[in-house]
């Protein structure tokens, strides 16, 4: 959210100017506009929307009954004054006062919004695995291939993590699979120890599909059809191998 600085200097009016203007359309903008007492305003991206149109029609010298009838009109909602609002809100803002279950235009971050390594695996899965359909169904899948490889390998290495009772903090997969394979005594199924050496050989810092610099070693071909098939199995793997690992500790 902006600050009444923030916002006073954004649209070249003062302080003062934009408490007015907050007092007097109050009912256009949000609860954190107005404040209880001793409490500092706070702008949402709604309310530079809000405040642009009071500028823009107080610049040509209109009324209030003007700016009603403009707020009303749903000005505020035109795509330059959107754009506009958007470019210059944080993009980290405070919890809105009005959120509920209706915004599905985002996600909530940290505190009741945690994650824990298993699902942000989860989550990295499932954009790569969105990111093959339209590599394979409306780009070329070359458009795309640093970014659902890196994705996998992301996935595999957050699985690896949540799978440890310690997990190091590095990207070496060579590592955290010999950690792995100590911890459940050498159980990995052999094809997920060969796959996951896979990922490790060619990419051991996690660098190559993230920077392209140093890049793959010689020329490579990848089928995407069965990468997916092989991550999809793996992870079913590593779920598996997690919740019987509770269960036990449990």
């Amino acid at each position: 959210m902006a600050t009444i600085t923030e916002v006073a200097r954004l649209l070249g009016v003062d302080r003062e100017e934009i408490k007015r203007w907050a007092t007097t359309f109050a009912e256009h903008l949000s609860s954190t506009a107005n404040p209880g007492k001793d409490t500092a305003r706070r702008f949402t991206e709604s309310d530079l929307r809000v405040l642009a149109v009071i500028a823009e029609e107080v610049e040509m010298d209109g009324e209030e009954d003007d700016v009603h009838y403009a707020l009303n009109s749903g000005r505020q909602y035109e795509e330059p004054l959107v754009e506009h609002a958007r470019l210059h809100t944080p993009l980290f803002q405070d919890v809105p006062d009005e959120i509920d279950e209706t915004w599905r235009h985002g996600a909530l971050i940290g505190g009741m919004g945690c994650r824990d390594r298993q699902q942000v695996a989860r989550a990295y899965k499932l954009a790569a695995d969105e990111l093959v359909e339209l590599a394979l169904t409306k780009h070329e899948p070359h458009e795309l291939d640093f970014p659902v490889l890196f994705m996998y390998r992301h996935t595999v290495e957050l699985h690896l993590k949540a799978a440890l009772e310690n997990p190091p903090e590095h990207h070496d997969l060579g590592e955290l699979i010999r950690l792995l394979e100590t911890e459940c005594g050498n159980q990995l199924a052999g094809w997920i120890r060969d796959r996951l050496w896979d990922f490790h050989e060619i990419d051991r810092r996690s660098a190559i599909f993230r920077y392209a610099n140093p890049g793959p070693p010689g020329e490579l071909w990848i089928d995407f059809h069965q990468l997916q098939t092989v991550i999809g199995k793996m992870v079913e793997a590593f779920e598996d191998y997690m919740g019987h690992h509770r269960h036990a500790s449990n």
